[in-house]
């Protein structure tokens, strides 16, 4: 990163500099929130498929219906907790990608904040460029009018015209290095990536809540196969009384 010149502390190219940190730190940051965004959406992509699969267990399960039923009991039951342990798990994930969504927005309002902060500071170093090249082209003026004093005084004016040559150089060169950081760092290009970790966020957003309904589908679907089992428990009971009925 350029450093700041020695001759010229305290001058517009100093404030450039630490715009320039902050505007380079705001882009490192948007960056590495997109990326965890992205690793979310493959995250709820793959709860989302997990959650599919146990639903269409469930459904293959209420297909087979009370008068139709053939598994026993104990193999209903398992299924059931199977269910539950997975919908259990799915909970805990969602609630972890909800955290996780969380720590996306409130990185995206301090990337929205230094954002800001850089494209002023940029705004306000273009500014000084713009002041600084109106310095050297007074200087260039004050140089030919010191040069043409001299070709009549003789050498009386020589230091002072030295004095601007010198100032002129340094001018010229600041401005030079103003114009290619401001050209290479522009706030534009920092706006383009936090805009698109926005969109990522929103995007994660409207999974998240697909991911709340299939849970709660789950949960009535579970309802239901307490409901096969309690049914298929009191046909075996009613059977049994009147087999025993019929053996009396």
């Amino acid at each position: 990163m350029p450093q700041p010149c020695p001759c010229h502390r305290g001058t517009p190219w100093d404030f450039f500099v630490e715009c320039y940190s902050r505007a380079q730190h705001a882009y490192g940051t948007a960056r590495h929130a997109q990326l965890a965004a992205s690793k979310a959406a493959i995250d709820a992509q793959e709860y989302k498929a997990a959650l599919n699969k146990v639903r269409g267990e469930l459904q293959h399960l209420r297909a087979r219906g009370p008068a139709n039923i053939r598994t026993s009991n104990s193999e209903l039951q398992s299924k059931l907790e199977a269910s539950s342990i997975e919908l259990r798990t799915c909970k805990e994930e969602l609630q972890t990608t909800k955290a996780k969504l969380d720590e996306f927005e409130e990185s995206l309002e301090r990337e929205k904040r230094l954002r800001k902060e850089a494209d002023d500071t940029a705004e306000v170093a273009y500014e000084a460029a713009h002041k600084s090249g109106a310095f050297a082209d007074e200087l260039r003026r004050e140089l030919r009018k010191w040069k043409g004093e001299d070709s009549e005084a003789g050498d009386s004016h020589e230091p002072g015209t030295a004095d601007l040559a010198v100032e002129l150089v340094l001018s010229q060169q600041m401005v030079t290095y103003l114009e290619q950081m401001l050209q290479a760092k522009d706030p534009e290009y920092v706006r383009e990536h936090v805009q698109q970790g926005i969109a990522t966020t929103e995007k994660l957003k409207r999974e998240v809540k697909d991911l709340t309904d299939e849970l709660q589908k789950m949960k009535e679907e579970n309802n239901r196969l307490k409901s096969l089992v309690d049914e298929e428990q009191d046909f075996k009971r009613t059977r049994s009384r009147k087999v025993r009925k019929s053996a009396n």
